[in-house]
Parts: structure tokens; C-alpha cells; sequence
């Protein structure tokens, strides 16, 4: 049937297509999309220390010092030092309603400085559109070096574990 040839291969492509043309072209798909990402992410989901002694007393100079490095770190979080921790779950959150998912590279620096960038911890967070996994790669097929399935671009080891992410625009590339 023509739904079964929707859902097939090339179906996740074109459902993501019709999806980012919507909410492109009807302002009303945009505001529903908008108001998603303002009821789940608001100005930024935030982490606050809490470090107690055995005894459940905050240990006030040690939770100051982490929330001090996490506020630092959330504005140069991105690895190309556009987006703030914030824009960055926008972001993400905008791509997993409009596009169905999102991946985020954790990238371990080699240094707190990196691309002219300085971090207080060496880490930095690369927003990846999920169009960039390669979908020519597409349904069962078998990596010839490992063994392993690669279902949409998504090497999977035998439990189901993501390995690596094969980009869309580099023939054979790993993403992550």
C-alpha cells in the first residue's frame, strides 16, 4: 500500500520535509512548535549544587564555586560560541518536535581554551541536525568492518547501542 511506501526507507525523510515545510509556511504549526519549546524549555532548564556533609549540611563555599563554574560555562558552551546553554535547549527541543530528533556531540576539548574560545571546563556541546544522518545507509544494512547493523545511518551494536553516526554529506564520514 502507499502508506507502507511512505514508512519505508525514505519515509522518515519525507515526513521530516513535510514537517519543516509546515511549520515554515503556517504560522499557526510555528506557534504550536514555539509554544512546546516555551512550556518544556522557558528561559533554560538550570542545574544548582547541592553538595552536603554526611550530616545534611550545604556546604555553602563549595556549591557557590560549582553554580559560579556552570553559569561560565553555560554562556561559551558551544562549540562554535554562538548559542548560550539556553539557545542551545531551544535548540534541540524546537528540532525533536519539528524534526522528530536532535543529536548533541559532547566534544572533550583539549584544552580550556579551544577555537578561541575559553571554557572554564573542557567541554563544549555541538548541536547536529538529525538531516545530516546519512539515510542512504538505511535499514539493516551491515558495516563489513564489524558486523554491526546500520539503521538510518545509526551503527548499533548487538544490544542496540548507538556506536557511531554516518554523515549525509560526506560519503562514509563518522559524525560522532
Amino acid at each position: 500500500s502507499a502508506d507502507s511506501e511512505l514508512l519505508g526507507p525514505f519515509g522518515a525523510d519525507a515526513l521530516r520535509a513535510w514537517s519543516r515545510a509546515l511549520v515554515r509556511d503556517n504560522a499557526y504549526a510555528w506557534g504550536v512548535v514555539d509554544t512546546i519549546v516555551s512550556s518544556v524549555i522557558g528561559c533554560g532548564i538550570t542545574a544548582q549544587s547541592q553538595v552536603e556533609t554526611p550530616e545534611g549540611t550545604d556546604i555553602e563555599d563549595v556549591n557557590e564555586t560549582r553554580d559560579k563554574v556552570w553559569a561560565e560555562w553555560c554562556e561559551v558552551c558551544d562549540v562554535n560560541g554562538r548559542m548560550n546553554f539556553a539557545e542551545i535547549q531551544q535548540l534541540a527541543q524546537r528540532e525533536m518536535v519539528e524534526a522528530g530528533e536532535v543529536l548533541i556531540h559532547l566534544v572533550n576539548t583539549p584544552s580550556k581554551k579551544y577555537r578561541g574560545i575559553y571554557r572554564p571546563v573542557p567541554l563544549a556541546l555541538e548541536v547536529i541536525e538529525a538531516d545530516r544522518l546519512a539515510s542512504d545507509r538505511d535499514t539493516y544494512k551491515i558495516n563489513r568492518d564489524g558486523g554491526n547493523k546500520i539503521i538510518r545511518g545509526v551503527e548499533l551494536d548487538d544490544l542496540g547501542k548507538p556506536l557511531a553516526y554516518y554523515d549525509n554529506n560526506v560519503n562514509g564520514s563518522v559524525v560522532l
